[in-house]
C-alpha cells in the first residue's frame, strides 16, 4: 500500500501478502498476544498449519489475549467449513524453541515442523530477545519462504531483560554494535545472502521480511 507516495507496509499487511504469494502450508508466530498478524494468515490459507509462541503475560501491550480467544478468532476468520490448526506452547521462546526444534515438547500435532514456509517474529522487543529469535530461526527458513521481524524502528526495550530475555540455551554474544532492533536485522542480512531483504526505513511500525532464495 502507499501512504503520501511511499511504499507502506507493516507486520499484518506483510503477514497478509506474504501469506497470498508464498501459499504457506505451515507459519510460526513468536508474539501472537490477540492474533492480528495470524489472522492474516488464516485469511488467506485456512488450511495452514499455525505454532504459536507466547507467555501470555496478563496486560501486554494492553488487552492480551490468550490460546481460547485466539483459537475462537480463527475459527471466525476461516469460518464454518474449516477448524483452524493452531498448535498454542506457551512459555518464553528463548527456552521453547530449542526444545520445540528437538522435539523435546508433546505436540497435539505430532513433531515439529524443522523448517517453515512463513515465520513471523514479534516477541519481546528487547535487543537480547530479538538477537536470540532470529538467530534460532532464520536457520528454520525454508527455500522460497519467508521472515517477517515487526518494529524496526525500536530501540529495544531492554527493561524486560531478565523477564523474557533469560535462557537455558547458549547463543553466540550479539555484536557490541548493535543499538536498535534494526540494527539486529541489519546484522542478519549480513549473516544470511542466501536472503533478499526489504525494509520499510522511512516509516513507523517498521516490518522486515526477509525472503530466503537459496
Amino acid at each position: 500500500s502507499m501512504i503520501e507516495g511511499i511504499p507502506y507496509w507493516d507486520v499484518r499487511v506483510s503477514a497478509r501478502v506474504a501469506s497470498r504469494v508464498i501459499q504457506p502450508a505451515t507459519y510460526l508466530e513468536i508474539g501472537t498476544r490477540r492474533g492480528w498478524s495470524l489472522a492474516q494468515v488464516f485469511a488467506e490459507i485456512p488450511e495452514v498449519r499455525a505454532y504459536v509462541v507466547d507467555m501470555w503475560v496478563p496486560g501486554y501491550g494492553g488487552n492480551q489475549g490468550s490460546p481460547e480467544f485466539v483459537q475462537n478468532k480463527m475459527q471466525a476468520v476461516v469460518g464454518s467449513e474449516h477448524t483452524p490448526c493452531i498448535e498454542f506452547i506457551a512459555g518464553n521462546s528463548h527456552d521453547v524453541l530449542p526444545a520445540f526444534f528437538a522435539d523435546q515438547l508433546s505436540l497435539k500435532q505430532g513433531p515439529a515442523p524443522k523448517e517453515f514456509d512463513l515465520i513471523t517474529v514479534d516477541g519481546d522487543h528487547a535487543l537480547q530477545g530479538a538477537w536470540w529469535d532470529l538467530y534460532d530461526l532464520f536457520p528454520r527458513v525454508a527455500v522460497g519462504g519467508a521472515m517477517l521481524f515487526d518494529d524496526l524502528d525500536y530501540i529495544g526495550d531492554e527493561k524486560f531483560l531478565g523477564v523474557f530475555t533469560s535462557s537455558q540455551h547458549a547463543r553466540p554474544p550479539m555484536p557490541a554494535y548493535v543499538q536498535s532492533l534494526g540494527e539486529v536485522w541489519q546484522h542478519m542480512a549480513s549473516l544470511y545472502p542466501n536472503f533478499v531483504f526489504f525494509n520499510s526505513l522511512r516509516l513507523e511500525h517498521r516490518c522486515g521480511i526477509a525472503l530466503r532464495l537459496f
